[in-house]
């Protein structure tokens, strides 16, 4: 699936070692391109995530969207990914709304 300015679910996934991280946003596009700006700097918030970056190399990455669906459904789909997948470059696999942070 093509990446949207749609709120939904994503997964970035690393192709060599198939672990991922989930996440969800109100507009898809420009979360990859939130990611891509920390990570290729190596200024990711998530440690996990940008130290496998570092390791494998921008083309062994991927970002898939899971999910198309409203805003106010982000929080129960993501928790329901989270639980069921426990992706392993979520520092934390409990989903919450970071609306204003």
């Amino acid at each position: 699936m093509t990446i949207a300015r749609a709120p939904g679910l994503y997964r970035i996934v690393n192709r060599v070692n198939r672990k991922s991280y989930i996440g969800s946003s109100t507009n898809l596009l420009k979360r990859w391109g939130a990611h891509l700006s920390a990570l290729r700097p190596g200024k990711h918030d998530n440690g996990h995530l940008q130290r496998a970056w570092d390791k494998y190399g921008e083309g062994a990455f991927v970002f898939n969207v899971l999910l198309i669906c409203e805003p106010k459904q982000l929080v129960r789909y993501e928790a329901a990914l989270l639980t069921k997948w426990k992706p392993e470059y979520n520092i934390c696999l409990q989903a919450r709304s970071r609306k204003g942070i």
